[in-house]
């Protein structure tokens, strides 16, 4: 299982860490006689910006250099099968968990609001949920394939921002500055079939209400 991060923004970060360190990694498995390689890439490859549904089929449409890096490595790990050696990849969106808050954050100091295109997607995966789907695919994961580590409910911006205002009981900050970025639902109801995972954190709010939580005595 490779879960490697850049440890840069910009296409260079994104070669050393996604696209040369899994390089080095299917060498190393090969050598050791590996059963199976999972590589845990990103949504990050598709830039839509018209709100359509993005399945497992759908073939990338990265938006950015360090996106097409992206896809780039995903093609070379789904090659790298063979002689005893099966890869995965699984593609994980907005990852959130304990340690890892950052959108409640955000819209506690008001840097994500309400505004335009406050209509456009966002896709949720809990830490917990993306860790039992990786272990899913390394364990009966298909030769090749592409799975998708992203939670059963999609939500648009405007949706999120107000509950978590709601939750930590403030108004729902507001911006007139366009936000840039993808603006996609990204599905994965097949994945969840394949690999029959039921999700512990099926929607942000499940996720989320966990987080906000105080802690008990």
């Amino acid at each position: 299982m490779a879960c490697q991060a850049a440890g840069g923004e910009g296409a260079e970060a994104y070669r050393a860490a996604y696209v040369d360190a899994n390089r080095a990694l299917l060498i190393a498995a090969a050598r050791g006689r590996a059963r199976a390689l999972v590589y845990s890439g990103s949504t990050g490859v598709f830039g839509q910006r018209d709100g359509s549904d993005v399945d497992e089929d759908a073939p990338p449409a990265p938006a950015s250099p360090s996106a097409r890096v992206l896809a780039e490595a995903e093609v070379l790990v789904r090659d790298g099968a063979g002689g005893g050696l099966r890869t995965a990849v699984v593609r994980l969106s907005g990852l959130y968990g304990p340690g890892r808050a950052g959108l409640i954050d955000r819209v506690r100091s008001g840097k994500h609001a309400l505004g335009p295109d406050d209509g456009t997607w966002m896709n949720f995966c809990h830490r917990d949920d993306a860790v039992a789907l990786v272990l899913a695919v390394l364990e009966r994961g298909e030769p090749g394939a592409v799975y998708h580590g992203s939670d059963a409910t999609p939500a648009r911006r405007r949706e999120v921002v107000t509950w978590v205002a709601e939750r930590l009981g403030i108004p729902a900050p507001r911006t007139e500055t366009a936000v840039p970025g993808p603006d996609r639902r990204i599905l994965s109801e097949w994945t969840r079939r394949r690999l029959e995972v039921e999700l512990r954190y099926p929607s942000f709010r499940v996720g989320f209400e966990a987080l906000l939580r105080p802690p008990a005595p």
